[in-house]
């Protein structure tokens, strides 16, 4: 069975991700409201492009971060079905963005990811990493949570 990687959200909001992988859930996703942007200065307001990007909810089994990005170029993981919810991902390159230095508003960009499976139900019991003490003892460890799939990997992206 395959491990979502329990705890990897908590490390990710200390900084002491460097480099991991995690494996994770995605329990929601919604498509963030568009803003127009230009290509050049010489657009006209009428002829702005609009960007859509898709905002995630992903869990660790134990916690859940409501601010992950995808970037623009997996959006078609989104479209055509391949990412959907309750799809288990492995987060391959990602990025932390804090806005105002408050873990509150801690933003996680996604930059690549596998799509390992999709499973039926949610996974675990997981809690807002945003309410939760970051003071709490992390001992790093990979712990299984419940009933998941073996991977058949759709696609890395």
């Amino acid at each position: 069975m395959q491990k979502l990687t329990t705890g990897a959200l908590m490390r990710f909001a200390k900084n002491n991700a460097c480099g991991e992988q995690p494996i994770l859930q995605v329990l929601n996703i919604k498509l963030m409201d568009s803003k127009p942007v230009n290509e050049s200065s010489m657009v006209t307001s009428s002829q702005n492009k609009k960007i859509q990007r898709y905002r995630l909810i992903l869990s660790d089994g134990k916690y859940f971060l409501p601010s992950c990005v995808l970037t623009v170029q997996l959006n078609e993981l989104v479209l055509n079905g391949q990412l959907q919810e309750y799809s288990i991902i492995r987060l391959d390159r990602y990025l932390r963005s804090d806005l105002k230095g408050q873990t509150a508003k801690m933003i996680l960009q996604i930059l690549q990811l596998t799509v390992l499976d999709i499973t039926t139900h949610k996974i675990g019991n997981p809690v807002s990493l945003l309410t939760a003490d970051l003071n709490e003892n992390d001992n790093g460890t990979v712990t299984t949570t419940k009933d998941v799939l073996q991977p058949k990997v759709i696609g890395n992206y």
